[in-house]
């Protein structure tokens, strides 16, 4: 069974430990941030349902387009879609674009789970679906759907509890957020990696002996070419320091000699994982790019092994 995932946080920084012994650094969005996100989504859909309202009357102007009688029709239909796009536009957007929506996307804010993992359909839906009940003004108790003339009892101000709760937890997270298991973080754009040139052949024939059926989780995708990236900065007792945490196990799991230099199994790895279906399709790898795909991997974190000296 895998290690669970360890966090740490500092200030607005959360340091998060794979059970590959990865560590990642997330930078948690504040809750300004969060509420301009909001309200650009907020204008985007406003935009696109008052088109559709416009397209929808210009339609029914005339009976140009349909007959008659039909404006009724079209009236139900416009409904019924600015309901389902007003309700799922959030939760549709998070789950098939990584966690983020347009609003989202300009200010760089992704949502990910408390690990640092992409969400699933589950998280997302719940985390917006506790958006409407984060936005009810107000609940009088004991039952929120008794009549005023049958209920004159306190009255429970819910909208405060959403103002509160992000304010009074470290990660800024909602009550949708607390219960789906999710958080926003600021996604670092501010550099791209072009997909590093394998040089050493070496690399390609060891890439042979890594097992076709295994599939290398994100976080160690994310390491590994983080490290071939910046492996020519280091010397070569460098690399094998820094690659050693992650190498050792593969080692083993792949059953190749103790000897396997480190370096080259992660060059391998790299190969396997980028250029080999490159290769495979006859196209070049000249012009692609690999955006962030450490997210800010910590400085002495354990990476894939390098090799001294033979290795």
């Amino acid at each position: 069974m895998a290690a669970p995932w360890n966090t740490e946080a500092i200030d607005s920084q959360f340091k998060v430990v794979t059970p590959e012994n990865i560590a990642f650094n997330y930078q948690v969005a504040g809750p300004f941030r969060r509420l301009l996100a909001f309200l650009l989504d907020l204008f985007i859909r406003a935009a696109v349902m008052l088109a559709a309202f416009i397209v929808i009357m210009l339609m029914g102007v005339g009976n140009l387009f349909v007959g008659a009688g039909l404006e009724d029709l079209l009236a139900a239909i416009g409904t019924m879609a600015a309901f389902f796009f007003n309700w799922f536009y959030m939760a549709a957007f998070e789950y098939w674009w990584n966690g983020t929506t347009p609003g989202k996307w300009l200010l760089n804010l992704r949502v990910t789970t408390d690990d640092g993992e992409p969400i699933n359909a589950f998280q997302s839906a719940v985390r917006n679906l506790f958006r409407y009940v984060d936005m009810w003004p107000m609940v009088p108790l004991p039952f929120a759907w008794m009549r005023e003339e049958m209920y004159d009892g306190p009255i429970v101000l819910t909208f405060l509890f959403a103002l509160l709760v992000p304010i009074f937890n470290r990660r800024f997270q909602r009550i949708g957020d607390l219960i789906a298991g999710t958080m926003v973080v600021i996604e670092d754009r501010s550099w791209l990696m072009k997909i590093a040139k394998i040089e050493d052949d070496r690399a390609r024939l060891l890439a042979d002996y890594i097992p076709p059926n295994f599939v290398a989780p994100r976080s160690m995708v994310k390491a590994v070419a983080t490290y071939v990236e910046r492996r020519r900065y280091f010397t070569t007792a460098r690399r094998r320091e820094i690659a050693r945490h992650l190498a050792e196990p593969l080692l083993e799991k792949f059953g190749l000699p103790t000897d396997t230099s480190y370096d080259l199994l992660l060059c391998a790895l790299y190969y396997r994982t980028f250029l080999s279906r490159q290769s495979s399709d006859g196209t070049s790898d000249d012009n692609e790019l690999l955006q962030n795909p450490a997210q800010s991997l910590t400085y002495g974190q354990p990476s894939a092994p390098v090799s001294a000296g033979t290795k």
